[in-house]
């Protein structure tokens, strides 16, 4: 990683930690840079403003999700097994402790700036395409019966999120075990299947 790349990087875990602590509101441009060991110059070369640099919080948790986009859809391999695939990427990211402090700092800020909120919406949209393409195919497999992919979408990923992330940010739940992602894997695999898939 280029220094650049990591001072990037040391701002926005500052601001994360601030934002978490204070509010957006409450926590200035000086504090992040006491906070990340950068001069204030520094944050300002990387994010002119307050308001960009929470955007720029709020790509870098875009980003984590971006990773965990899924593999083309492969009409040879068990349609199953590339579900659970799916699902256990997307959940070891909901439960793990950066995503959930990233949640905490975005949500609050978000729902009370409705610009903020459209804007997010807009980027997760954009991201969870290559979900909603996965899914087209596995329609025209006929794997699924159903016949809007964007809606499939939704309710997969309202499924495996209702263990993990909202379980974690709304109840404060620890990180799980390994056993007990793989539990919430095999529970949001069969409740999806029971009412989608097409055996």
């Amino acid at each position: 990683m280029k220094l650049t790349d990591q001072k990037r990087q040391q701002i926005i875990q500052a601001a994360v930690e601030e934002f978490h602590k204070n509010g957006f509101s409450g926590t200035s441009m000086d504090t992040i840079a006491q906070t990340a060991e950068v001069s204030k110059r520094t944050v300002y070369n990387h994010f002119p403003s307050k308001d960009e640099l929470f955007a720029g919080i709020v790509q870098h948790m875009f980003g984590m999700v971006l990773e965990t986009s899924p593999e083309p859809y492969n009409t040879k391999a068990d349609f199953v097994e590339q579900l659970r695939g799916i699902a256990k990427r997307k959940i070891e990211l909901f439960v793990s402790e950066e995503f959930i402090n990233l949640s905490r700092v975005i949500m609050p800020e978000a729902l009370h700036n409705p610009q903020k909120m459209q804007e997010a919406m807009a980027q997760m949209s954009a991201i969870e395409s290559d979900m909603v393409n996965w899914f087209q195919q596995a329609i025209n497999d006929n794997k699924i019966k159903e016949e809007d992919a964007a809606d499939v979408c939704f309710t997969f990923m309202g499924i495996v999120k209702m263990d993990s992330y909202w379980s974690r940010l709304l109840k404060g739940r620890p990180v799980p075990s390994k056993n007990e992602i793989d539990n919430m894997v095999e529970k949001a695999i069969t409740i999806f299947c029971r009412y989608y898939f097409n055996d």
